[in-house]
């Protein structure tokens, strides 16, 4: 048997590390500048070496930051095939959950989708994100913190986080302004969520306010977006 071409041979050992744990899911993979330098092959194979394992579903390209190892890059070793053997998804794709855009009220709006769910809950003080500090004009300083990971019998698929600076007041929040919105996973979504930092997460993001204006509550929910659909239900005039 000829020995393998160079973009083969370069794409077997890569496929042999990922099998090996030497990158695990999610992991970046080396660039076409160190495949070339690590396999001895040209710029042009070690674009096809890597090509080949998104091809084969060991791996995820995304334009301008790399190619990643799949969240389920590669089947077990078995009696029918070898470690290299690209993962087989099920015949039957789970179906995604359906979780309300609005946790809180009007009564008309469907539940919130989670009853079945078992959840791991921790609390901390911690500075809130950013855009959220922002938001509770809170700073860097510590806020009390709720974190709620909610998992199916499968896997985590919920990452609900309450930030609530003054406690008391929240019991006096009259207004409710919710945002959607959709982006890839921050480190602690997807260690939480136990997906690639490349995958995409459905944001919902709920702010509490005080008849006088001030916000008295934020709760950020991060849904995986393989497993999850939002809907929202109203009543029409």
């Amino acid at each position: 048997m000829a020995p393998p071409i160079k973009w083969e041979a370069a794409s077997i050992a890569l496929r042999a590390e990922i099998t090996a744990g030497t990158y695990p899911p999610g992991a970046p993979l080396p660039s076409i500048a160190e495949v070339s330098a690590r396999y001895d092959v040209g710029n042009k194979a070690a674009r096809k070496a890597l090509r080949d394992l998104v091809e084969r579903g060991v791996a995820v390209a995304h334009k301008g930051r790399g190619t990643f190892v799949a969240d389920h890059p590669l089947a077990p070793t078995g009696p029918e095939g070898d470690a290299l053997t690209p993962h087989t998804r099920p015949a039957t794709p789970r179906p995604r959950r359906t979780h309300a855009a609005r946790r809180r009220a009007p009564a008309d709006a469907p539940t919130a989708g989670d009853d079945d769910l078992h959840a791991l809950t921790s609390t901390e003080r911690a500075p809130a994100p950013t855009d959220i500090a922002i938001i509770l004009g809170t700073g860097e300083r510590d806020v009390p913190t709720v974190r709620r990971i909610l998992s199916d019998e499968h896997r985590p698929v919920v990452l609900r986080t309450h930030y609530t600076p003054d406690t008391e007041a929240l019991a006096d929040a009259t207004t409710v302004v919710t945002h959607t919105s959709a982006r890839t996973a921050t480190a602690e979504e997807a260690d939480a969520l136990q997906m690639s930092r490349a995958n995409v997460v459905l944001l919902h993001d709920e702010t509490s306010y005080r008849l006088d204006g001030p916000a008295v509550e934020h709760t950020r929910t991060a849904y995986r977006a393989d497993a999850v659909r939002l809907s929202d239900q109203y009543q029409p005039r």
